[in-house]
């Protein structure tokens, strides 16, 4: 027997209205019956942001990154799994390391 398909169009639709009214992201796995890994795979995919947006966002704010082509390399694959490109990629990472405050477990202390 198949499992059904959790991720319809009408539950993708659903969860950025979710994610605006501040329904954080273990309770939409929750609503929906996934897993965390599972919801933010498939968010990554469809290009669903799972952080609330900012009420105000400073247009003229950039950042500009340098990294080595190793480094370069392995963002294009790995942003490729998700059908992203490679600043799409840093851009979520670098989010969600700022909004889940995860910046201890990155840099391993």
């Amino acid at each position: 027997m198949s499992r059904p398909h959790l991720f319809t169009p009408e539950v993708l639709a659903l969860i950025p209205i979710w994610v605006s009214e501040g329904v954080t992201t273990p309770q939409i796995a929750g609503r929906i019956g996934c897993r965390v890994s599972s919801l933010y795979t498939i968010c990554c995919k469809h290009r669903i942001s799972l952080q609330p947006r900012a009420r105000s966002i400073d247009p003229e704010f950039r950042v500009v990154l340098s990294v080595t082509p190793g480094c370069r390399r392995r963002l294009r694959l790995e942003a490729a799994k998700f059908d992203l490109t490679a600043d799409q990629l840093a851009e979520l990472l670098l989010e969600t390391i700022s909004n889940d405050n995860l910046f201890s477990a990155v840099i391993d202390q």
